[in-house]
């Protein structure tokens, strides 16, 4: 999560850049899953443009709360 003051400056892009790069390196990994709110368009639209893509919505309850997501993945 990046704080609101410093959204929009690509801070959270590089983070998830540098992220990928760990994860695929320490766990030869090919592919990462996550999901997103379906409420949540910024992300998803920067998702996106690192190249995850779309795969399929889900809902599900926690806590009495509906949740929808989206699941996305990313070829490493």
């Amino acid at each position: 999560m990046i704080g609101k003051q410093f959204q929009g400056k690509g801070y959270g892009k590089q983070a998830v850049l540098d992220f990928i790069d760990y994860f695929k390196n320490k766990h030869n990994a090919d592919r990462l899953y996550i999901s997103v709110s379906l409420e949540n368009t910024v992300a998803r639209k920067m998702y996106a443009s690192i190249g995850f893509k779309e795969i399929k919505e889900i809902e599900y309850t926690f806590l009495d709360m509906q949740m929808k997501e989206m699941q996305m993945v990313k070829e490493l």
